[in-house]
């Protein structure tokens, strides 16, 4: 996905911002990422934390774009803050363990002091355990109206058999 690396030196904050699902300026690529299902991938050095392997693949090529851009912020004491919306969001969460706890060549020097974010209605991409360790750098924000965030794996399916009911019910 897309994003923007902003800076004040004055305040000695960087903000890494990941758009969120956009299929006609990604020209289809957010669509692959949205679905790229195949098995949900051990996003943690340990192999703990499954993530969704679209969103996993899309925080490890923005790190990858990013890592020397971070690299020279870190160093010079700069705060960062990634932050999304929607498929942006779970970017931006998985960017941040990247950027704190991924593997020795991925993490900043002081990552977990420095790496925190925020995303707005952020689908389910990762499970409860990697959540959990995910709470205390990045917050989840969401507005009680969007439903997109609830949609886990289990939620769709339920959701597609009510629909394929409904259909068959209808049908002559």
């Amino acid at each position: 996905p897309a994003w923007c690396l902003l800076a004040r030196e004055d305040s000695k904050v960087a903000v890494v911002s990941i758009r969120g699902t956009d299929v006609l300026k990604s020209r289809g690529g957010d669509i692959f990422t949205d679905c790229q299902r195949g098995e949900p991938q051990a996003a943690c050095v340990d192999g703990s934390g499954l993530a969704h392997c679209g969103v996993l693949a899309s925080a490890h090529e923005v790190a990858k774009e990013l890592r020397p851009a971070l690299h020279c912020l870190a160093d010079a004491g700069y705060q960062i803050v990634c932050v999304g919306h929607s498929l942006g969001g779970a970017v931006a969460a998985l960017l941040v363990h990247l950027l704190r706890d991924g593997a020795e060549n991925q993490r900043l020097p002081r990552g977990a002091e420095l790496v925190h974010g925020i995303g707005y209605g952020v689908p389910a991409a990762v499970d409860l355990s990697f959540s959990e360790l995910l709470s205390p750098a990045f917050v989840s924000v969401v507005n009680s109206m969007d439903f997109v965030p609830r949609l886990g794996e289990t939620a769709l399916k339920r959701l597609s058999l009510d629909i394929r009911s409904s259909s068959e019910k209808c049908q002559p």
